[in-house]
């Protein structure tokens, strides 16, 4: 699986949405296990489409300053920080945002295999994206993993166009 593509929501993944006192969403350290995990097992890269990638766009960090910040909170990245999608407002919701960069990334059509962790949908399923879908209350959970595993494993590729969600969320509470 070298050369995978993991699409990466932050807020609803790496974290449940819950706000510090000073009103930010920080990284948790439970999701930060399961999504080192996937890492160690399909070797993939990471694209972040979050909205936690303006903080790029808008030149208030680069990617390399990104990585590190990842690596600060745990996440096992080193040199394998891909990219990040383009803003909102050049190709709309996250489904056609993640096409531009697949199509950018690989002009001939066939790319490498990918799947999309996020809380919602945004798009992604419409557009043919693999996704892995977090309950956003509590992030990235180790059922979650196995699934975004199994997405890697399979060779989810953009000719593929899948259209099915992998993992919807469910009222768990046991982080599995």
């Amino acid at each position: 699986m070298p050369g995978a593509i993991l699409f990466l929501d932050i807020d609803g993944v790496l974290n449940g949405h819950e706000r510090d006192g000073q009103g930010y969403c920080r990284i948790q350290a439970g999701p930060v296990v399961h999504l080192n995990r996937i890492l160690a097992e399909t070797e993939a890269r990471l694209v972040i489409s979050s909205s936690w990638r303006y903080l790029v766009h808008s030149g208030e960090m680069t990617l390399e300053g990104f990585s590190y910040m990842l690596i600060t909170h745990g996440i096992g990245c080193h040199d394998r920080l891909a990219g990040i999608t383009c803003r909102d407002e050049e190709a709309g919701p996250r489904g056609p945002q993640i096409a531009r960069w697949l199509a950018q990334s690989s002009p001939r059509g066939e790319g490498p295999a990918y799947v999309v962790i996020d809380d919602e949908d945004a798009g992604v399923t419409g557009a043919g994206h693999p996704l892995v879908r977090t309950d956003g209350r509590v992030g990235l959970t180790h059922r979650d993993a196995d699934a975004a595993i199994a997405v890697l494993r399979l060779g989810a590729t953009r000719t593929d166009r899948l259209r099915r969600s992998w993992c919807q969320p469910t009222d768990r509470d046991d982080g599995r």
